[in-house]
């Protein structure tokens, strides 16, 4: 029996609770993926967060986060939702499924397929 490959690391660093959870729920339901949600706001959670060296970070945009770079090789992708009706920011994330792909692709290209 061969040893599973290991899960692709997403961590999903949010502003708004219900999409940095639902969006790590969607993501840890695929198999071969394990995502985190950390309040993009907690400085302290965040960094001991991007320590664990996740293999994908995606970052709820919002004005404090427009300039966030993390430190390490991960790509990272910047969602930008309006969840008031007032952010300036604000579009709708249209297609959910378009990061499910990318943690499958990563997730993939880990196991060699």
């Amino acid at each position: 029996m061969s040893a599973q490959p290991p899960k692709t690391r997403v961590l999903v660093l949010y502003a708004h609770p219900l999409l940095g959870e639902g969006l790590a729920s969607l993501l840890s339901a695929q198999a071969g993926v394990g995502a985190v949600a950390v309040d993009s706001h907690d400085v302290v959670a965040r960094a001991a967060a991007l320590l664990s060296h996740p293999d994908l970070v995606i970052v709820e945009e919002t004005e404090q986060t427009r300039t966030f770079e993390p430190s390490g090789s991960a790509p990272v992708v910047f969602v930008r939702v309006d969840a008031t009706g007032d952010c300036p920011l604000g579009q709708p994330l249209d297609d959910p499924d378009a990061i499910v792909a990318l943690a499958r692709g990563l997730t993939d290209a880990r196991a060699g397929g």
